[in-house]
C-alpha cells in the first residue's frame, strides 16, 4: 500500500471494516446476493494477487544499494520492499532519475534540525535511501565532512529496455557510472563538484541493461569536502531531436509481457470494483449533504493552500481544521465517528503531502537520536527475519519497534504515508471518544459543548508544532497519545468483553511502548473494572489477560534471545538527570533550595515556566484542560452516588499518576513530549466523567 491510490482506498475502507454497526447496515443494503458476489470478488482478487506475486516477473530495474565501509562486502542493503520476491536486492526502481529536489525532506518536520532530521546532502534528493535509518549509519557529523548526509554510495541496476526505434540517451552524473547495453559498454566519470554529461546511442529492440554507479567517483573528488560537493546524481533521459536539446522521457524499464499486464489490470479492476461498492454503500449511510460533503473538502483545500502559500502560519490551519471537521458530523448519528474519521484522514493526507518534497520522500533521522535507534530496531526484523528486533535483552522501551515494523509493512519506506497514519492515529481517537460518549450517555447540550471543547483543545495540542515534530520524526510516545482516548472509548462507553479486552490491549501495549506510563494506565484499568463490576469475572478476565500477555512478553524475549529473565527494560536513569534526587525529598520543608527546585519542576509541568517557551496552542490548551479537569474532580467528590464517585475519582487521578514519574527529572531531557500524555489523560478523564455524570433521565446508567 505504498502508492497513493491503494493507501487512500485502504483509509476509506476502514470504517466499514471496523464498525460493526456500519458494516451490518452496508451488508443489509447490499442484500444476501450482493454480499455473496462481493465475497466471491474478494476471493478472486486475493487469488490473482497471490498468482502475480508468485509468478509474475519484476517490472523495473532490480537495484542493489550499498554504502562502502558500512554495507557488508558483496551484500545489498535491504528495505521493506525486500520482504517481497527480491530478498537479495534493495528494491525495484522504475526509472533511473535521481538527483536534487526543490526542498529537503527534513522540511516535513517542523524545526527539522531541532527535531533530529537531516536537512542537507541526501535529504535534498529523491534517492529515498531509507536504509540509512539504521544504527550502522549512526555516523556523527564532522566539520567540513558531514558524513551522515554525504555517505558514499554504490548502486547496481539490472533490467531490460524495449525501444520501438533507435534513440539517443543523455547521461548526466555526479560520480562515476558504467552502462552496459547487451555487449556494448560506456564509462563516464565526473570531475570535482561539476556534473558530467554525455550522449550515447541506443539501438532499436529489446536489450539487457546493467548500470553500475558509484559516488563519489574514485579520485575525482579528492580535496573537495563533502559539504561543498553535490550529492549523488544520475539522470538517464532520452532525447527527442538530433541536436540533443529536448528531453522527452526518462530511461524506463521494459513493460511486462502482455498476458501479465492483462492479469494485473484485471486484478486492479476487481479490487477497485470491490472498494468502490463498499465506499459508495458506506457513503449512503453517512447521511451525506451539501454541508457534510463540501466543508471537509474546503478545509482540506484551505490547509493545502496555507501550507504552500503561507508557510509562516506553520501548522495552525491544520490544527484548526482538525478541531472543526468532526463538528460537521455531530448530528449524523449513529455513524458520525465514521464521517469524522474520513474528514480527518483527508486533512492528515493533504497536510502531509503539502509539506513533502515528493510523495515517496524519506525522513533521515539524525545520528545519536532515539528515533534513529527505533527505526533501526524495526528494520532489524527485516534484515534478520527475527523478532529479536535489535536487542538480545531489551534496554530501550520494547513495544514501539514492533508497532513501527507493522506500520512499515503496510506503508513501506514511504514517510509521507507513515506521517499521514501517525497524524490520523493521534487525532481521530479524540473525536471517537466524543462520539462514543455522546451516543451512549445521552448527555445534555451544555455538557456536550464542554466535552467537545476539551476534545478540541486536545486536538490543537497534538497538532501543534511541537507535537507534530515529535510525531513526524518518530518519537516512541506518539502511539500512546492515540491509544489513550481510543481505549477509554472502549472501556467506558462500550459493553461486552470483546470491547473491554480491545481497550485493555491498547493500554497494555502502551505500557510496553512507555513503561513509565504504567501507574496512570493502572488507575484507568482499575476505574474501568469498578465501572463494569456488574460483569464480574468476565470483566476481570477481559481486562487482565492483555496485561498478563504483555508482562510475559518482555521476559520471554529476553530469555529467548539473551538468556536472561529480565522483567523490565534494563535502561537505568543517569543520576545527573534528576532535578530533585529522591533522597532529597525528605528535605523539602527544611531546605529552601530543594523546595525551589521542586517548585520549578511543578511550574514547568504546568507550562508556566518552559524550556523552551511553549507555543500558545500548547500552553493555552493545557491550561484549559487542567482547569476543567480540576473542576471535574470537585464535581466527582461531591457526587452523592458512592459507586460512580469512586471509579470516577480513581479515573480522575490518572493524570497525576502519569505525571508523577517526571516530577523529579530535569525537563530538558524530555520536555515536553513526556508531559503531553498527562495533559491528554486529564482531557480523557474529564470527558468520561462529564459524559457519564450529566445525562438525560432516560439514559442508561451502567455505573
Amino acid at each position: 500500500m505504498d502508492g497513493p491510490v491503494p493507501f487512500l482506498t485502504g483509509l476509506a475502507l476502514m470504517p466499514v471494516l471496523f464498525s460493526k454497526s456500519l458494516r451490518s447496515h452496508v451488508f443489509q443494503d447490499l442484500g444476501p446476493r450482493g454480499v455473496r458476489l462481493l465475497a466471491g470478488a474478494v476471493v478472486v482478487a486475493m487469488g490473482l494477487k497471490v498468482l502475480l506475486a508468485a509468478s509474475a516477473p519484476a517490472v523495473g530495474f532490480e537495484a542493489c544499494y550499498a554504502s562502502p565501509g558500512r554495507t557488508p562486502e558483496g551484500e545489498c542493503e535491504l528495505s521493506y520492499s525486500s520482504i517481497g520476491g527480491f530478498p537479495r536486492s534493495t528494491r525495484i526502481d522504475q526509472r533511473l532519475d535521481f538527483g536534487p529536489l526543490t526542498k529537503t525532506s527534513g522540511a516535513m518536520t517542523p524545526n527539522p534540525f531541532g527535531a533530529g532530521a537531516l536537512i542537507g546532502g541526501v535529504a535534498e534528493t529523491n534517492w529515498n535511501l531509507s536504509y540509512l535509518n539504521s544504527l550502522r549509519y549512526n555516523v556523527y557529523d564532522v566539520p567540513g565532512d558531514a558524513k551522515s548526509e554525504h555517505l558514499p554510495l554504490r548502486v547496481s541496476w539490472r533490467g531490460s529496455i524495449a525501444n520501438p526505434s533507435a534513440r539517443r540517451l543523455e547521461v548526466q552524473i555526479v560520480g562515476s557510472v558504467t552502462i552496459a547495453i547487451d555487449d556494448e559498454t560506456w564509462t563516464l566519470r565526473s570531475s570535482g563538484a561539476n556534473p558530467e554529461r554525455s550522449i550515447i546511442a541506443v539501438p532499436v529492440g529489446h536489450h539487457r541493461v546493467v548500470v553500475d554507479y558509484s559516488y563519489p567517483a574514485d579520485g575525482a573528488d579528492q580535496g573537495v569536502p563533502s559539504t561543498e560537493r553535490p550529492f549523488a546524481l544520475i539522470k538517464l533521459r532520452y532525447l527527442s531531436d538530433p541536436a540533443g536539446h529536448s528531453l522527452t522521457e526518462t530511461f524506463a524499464a521494459a513493460p511486462a509481457d502482455l498476458h501479465w499486464r492483462i492479469l494485473a489490470w484485471l486484478t486492479d479492476l476487481v479490487i477497485g470494483g470491490v472498494a468502490l461498492v463498499l465506499i459508495s454503500a458506506t457513503a449512503r449511510f453517512l447521511h451525506p449533504s451539501a454541508w457534510t460533503m463540501t466543508l471537509p473538502v474546503l478545509l482540506a483545500a484551505a490547509v493545502y493552500a496555507a501550507r504552500r502559500a503561507l508557510p509562516e502560519l506553520d501548522l495552525l490551519p491544520f490544527g484548526i481544521a482538525c478541531a472543526i471537521a468532526p463538528l460537521v458530523y455531530v448530528k449524523r448519528a449513529p455513524f458520525g465517528a465514521s464521517g469524522a474519521y474520513l474528514a480527518l484522514a483527508a486533512l492528515a493526507f493533504v497536510a502531509t503531502v503539502a509539506e513533502a518534497p515528493a510523495f515517496e520522500a524519506v525522513i533521515y533521522r539524525r545520528p545519536g537520536s532515539d528515533w534513529l535507534t527505533y527505526e533501526s530496531f524495526a528494520r532489524d526484523i527485516v534484515v534478520t527475519r527475527s523478532l529479536r528486533a535489535g536487542e538480545d535483552v531489551f534496554h530501550y522501551q520494547p513495544g514501539f519497534r514492533y508497532l513501527l515494523f507493522a506500520l512499515r509493512m503496510v506503508v513501506g519506506d514511504n514517510d509521507v504515508l507513515l506521517a499521514t497514519t501517525a497524524r490520523l492515529a493521534t487525532v481521530w481517537p479524540f473525536a471517537l471518544l466524543f462520539f462514543a460518549g455522546t451516543k451512549i450517555a445521552g448527555t445534555a447540550l451544555g455538557t456536550r459543548i464542554l466535552a467537545y471543547g476539551l476534545v478540541g483543545c486536545a486536538i490543537l495540542l497534538v497538532t501543534s508544532r511541537w507535537m507534530q515534530a515529535a510525531v513526524l520524526i518518530g518519537v516512541s510516545e506518539w502511539p500512546t497519545w492515540g491509544f489513550l482516548p481510543a481505549a477509554a472509548s472502549l472501556l467506558f462507553f462500550s459493553h461486552g468483553p470483546i470491547a473491554w479486552a480491545a481497550g485493555a490491549a491498547m493500554l497494555a501495549f502502551s505500557a510496553l511502548i512507555r513503561v513509565n506510563q504504567l501507574p496512570g494506565i493502572g488507575l484507568i484499568v482499575a476505574a474501568a473494572l469498578m465501572k463494569n463490576r456488574a460483569a464480574g469475572k468476565t470483566a476481570f478476565l477481559a481486562l487482565a489477560i492483555p496485561f498478563v500477555v504483555a508482562a510475559a512478553s518482555i521476559p520471554a524475549h529476553n530469555v529467548r534471545f539473551g538468556g536472561r529473565a529480565e522483567l523490565l527494560p534494563t535502561e537505568r536513569s543517569d543520576p545527573d538527570v534528576f532535578a530533585v534526587a529522591p533522597a532529597e525529598l525528605r528535605h523539602v520543608l527544611s531546605d529552601p533550595t530543594v523546595a525551589m527546585r521542586l517548585l520549578r519542576q511543578v511550574r514547568q509541568m504546568a507550562f508556566v515556566e518552559d524550556l523552551p517557551p511553549a507555543p500558545p496552542a500548547v500552553a493555552w490548551s493545557a491550561w484549559l484542560i487542567y482547569a476543567v479537569w480540576l473542576g471535574s474532580l470537585v464535581v466527582t467528590i461531591r457526587d452523592p452516588r458512592k459507586g460512580p464517585r469512586v471509579w470516577r475519582a480513581v479515573l480522575g487521578l490518572a493524570p497525576v499518576a502519569y505525571l508523577a514519574p517526571f516530577l523529579l527529572i530535569k525537563h530538558y531531557n524530555f520536555y515536553p513530549r513526556h508531559l503531553i500524555v498527562g495533559v491528554l489523560a486529564a482531557c480523557v478523564a474529564t470527558v468520561v466523567v462529564l459524559l457519564t455524570s450529566s445525562r438525560s433521565p432516560h439514559a442508561r446508567d451502567d455505573a
